[in-house]
């Protein structure tokens, strides 16, 4: 299986929670909720499987500035995010911590609030890692990622509001983008611009076209709108194809794929390398397993029996023959011939059998219990087997967003971000500073 990368909301039941936290949250924000603590040593921790981590959260920017901070512990290294105090509008999707890269394997990242905050300044929205399990709830995509074919070029663009701070847009009708993806459903997420008649089509496995035509045009750029959702699918490999049915731009900001099944990777990956053993790390199903088990003991069972059953009669009949050379070889005199009576059957009484027959068996023979056989079977284990050249332009200004949050005014508009912002961090007059004992990676990684 290929590395995908996970994302967790700060409300998933996966994610510990100790101390005193709040809910928060507005539309920029992931399922538009985030969670935030003003009480110092309030502590979170997620463990997970994986190579490497990053936290993204909302910074807001307050008046007078605070001087807030959190720490990231993981494998036995740290990592501390401050704000910076001249913040002049709040930042959304910014990377408040990102791991060292790490082994393969499951870790554990605490996060702490190791200085207080009186009001909310910081505060935790979703962690994305990179992982090869299954055993996730949702996967990322951003619209930058490589697997994702545009035809022709999209136009690239980016803001605050956008995931990873990048979308691409469509520039004319008939633009298109393929996705090919392995799982049981995705999601299409993006903007809508200023009422724009937008009409886009969504087509998977080269099925029926699915329309997207907004019911209520916005007054404004709104964006992590749902434009697609494909519902259930069969696990497996599927491909998305998305068009614009007229010159109104289709906004695509990222993706959300269900994970595929377990039984299904290994599927797939074993008829993609039928020479490899497929790798899988289900065990079998009872059923199946115990068919299979019954079967084998009543064949071992009855093996034995017969095995048993045929060496006793070979052994009595090899001494029956014994016995009768020992006769022959043996003669008698003729005195003791003269006066020796023949009897050809020995008589019993009547209240016995008729006749006594040569041999008799004396010891009976079963099968040996089950739970014995089993203790003998050997136990088996299952096998183990971007568009590219796109045009840059001009980063669209959003809308005023501004967030209100409780106990606090509204903050001034922010324009827009340079389309180079990186989920890393803004490129903005002393921004925050993020400070680690080791060095860290980017924030997210896409490999096949």
């Amino acid at each position: 299986m290929a590395s995908n990368v996970a994302i967790l909301d700060a409300r998933d039941s996966r994610i510990r929670y100790a101390g005193a936290w709040e809910d928060a949250g507005v539309s920029e924000e992931f399922n538009g909720t985030t969670r935030w603590s003003a009480v110092q040593g309030s502590a979170a921790s997620l463990t997970f499987v994986g190579t490497s981590i990053t936290v993204f959260g909302t910074v807001a920017a307050i008046d007078p500035p605070q001087a807030p901070s959190m720490e990231f512990v993981i494998d036995n290294t740290v990592g501390t995010y401050t704000p910076a105090k001249n913040m002049t509008a709040d930042v959304h999707h910014e990377a408040l911590y990102t791991s060292p890269t790490m082994s393969n394997g499951t870790h554990t990242l605490v996060m702490t609030q190791s200085a207080a905050q009186a009001a909310g300044v910081m505060y935790l929205d979703y962690i994305m890692y990179n992982t090869t399990s299954t055993d996730v709830g949702q996967y990322f995509i951003d619209d930058r990622d490589p697997r994702i074919q545009y035809d022709p070029q999209w136009g690239m663009f980016g803001s605050d509001p956008d995931f990873q701070h990048t979308s691409q847009a469509s520039s004319s009708a008939g633009a298109s983008l393929t996705l090919p993806f392995e799982g049981r459903g995705i999601s299409l997420y993006g903007g809508i611009i200023n009422g724009s008649v937008l009409n886009a089509s969504m087509v998977v496995d080269g099925g029926p076209p699915v329309f997207f035509v907004p019911s209520i045009q916005p007054a404004a750029v709104t964006t992590n709108n749902l434009i697609f959702n494909s519902g259930d699918l069969s696990s497996g490999k599927h491909t998305l194809v998305v068009t614009a049915e007229n010159d109104q731009a289709v906004w695509v900001d990222y993706f959300l794929v269900t994970p595929p099944t377990q039984s299904a990777v290994s599927v797939s990956a074993s008829t993609a390398s039928p020479a490899v053993p497929s790798a899988s790390t289900d065990p079998p199903s009872a059923s199946h397993t115990g068919k299979t088990e019954a079967t084998l003991i009543a064949t071992i069972a009855g093996a034995a029996i017969g095995s048993l059953v045929l060496t006793l009669l070979a052994v009595l009949l090899w001494r029956r023959t014994k016995r009768r050379g020992r006769r022959q070889d043996s003669p008698l005199s003729a005195a003791r011939m003269s006066t020796r009576t023949i009897i050809p059957f020995e008589l019993v009484s009547s209240g016995a059998s008729a006749l006594r027959t040569p041999f008799s068996l004396t010891h009976a023979y079963s099968a040996l219990p089950v739970s014995e056989l089993a203790s003998h079977l050997p136990q088996t284990m299952p096998t183990v087997s971007n568009g590219a050249g796109a045009t840059r332009h001009s980063v669209y200004p959003p809308p005023p967003l501004p967030l209100k949050r409780a106990g606090e005014a509204a903050t001034p508009a922010r324009s827009g971000l340079p389309a180079s912002a990186s989920s890393a961090g803004l490129s903005r007059s002393g921004g925050a500073s993020l400070s680690s004992s080791t060095p860290t990676d980017a924030p997210a990684v896409y490999t096949e």
